[in-house]
C-alpha cells in the first residue's frame, strides 16, 4: 500500500533474516544488508532490536518507530528516538494501537498508510534541507527532525 501512496520512488521490504550456516553466505548477507540500510531513505519498522539498525542509516535519513501496546506497557522506551538523535537522522513515532491486529502482525488499512505515508514524507523533505522550523536543528552539520507522535 506504500507504493500506491507515490509518496516514495521506490518500496522494498527486507524479509530475509534467515540466518546461514556458511559463514560466506552470512558475511555476504551482512553486507548487502548494510549496503541496503546506507541507501535508505526511510525505515520503518515496530518497537524492537530491529530499530537498532537506525545507526546504519544515513544521515538525512528517517527512522519511523511503531510503537504497540508492549511499548505503552513499558512506560514509554525512548532508546530509538534517542538513537536517532544521535545518528542525526529524523524520528517519527506511530501509535498502532487502534489498527487491527493478527497474529503475524498489525494491519494498517488504505486510509491509515496514506496518513503514514504523508507524514514520513513530510519529515523526510525537512530533513534535507537546513531546519526551517523548531522541530529540526542541526548538530555537527546533521539535520535531526523529531516529530510529533502519529495516531493512527
Amino acid at each position: 500500500m506504500l507504493r500506491e501512496t507515490r509518496q516514495f520512488g521506490s518500496v522494498r521490504a527486507l524479509s530475509d533474516f534467515k540466518k546461514h550456516d556458511d559463514v560466506r553466505m552470512r558475511d555476504l548477507q551482512l553486507r548487502s544488508q548494510l549496503e541496503l540500510l546506507q541507501d535508505t531513505d526511510v525505515l520503518v519498522g515496530l518497537h524492537g532490536a530491529g530499530l537498532a539498525h537506525i545507526f546504519y542509516l544515513d544521515a538525512k535519513s528517517v527512522a519511523v518507530e511503531l510503537k504497540d501496546h508492549f511499548w505503552f506497557e513499558q512506560r514509554g522506551i525512548l532508546i530509538y528516538r534517542a538513537m536517532a538523535r544521535l545518528q542525526g537522522v529524523g524520528y517519527m513515532s506511530v501509535d498502532v494501537r487502534r489498527t487491527q491486529q493478527t497474529s503475524t502482525g498489525y494491519m494498517l488499512n488504505r486510509s491509515h498508510t496514506e496518513v503514514l505515508a504523508r507524514d514520513m514524507a513530510a519529515l523526510w523533505n525537512r530533513t534535507q534541507t537546513v531546519p526551517a522550523d523548531a522541530k529540526c536543528r542541526t548538530v555537527r552539520g546533521k539535520v535531526s527532525c523529531n516529530d510529533r507522535m502519529t495516531v493512527l
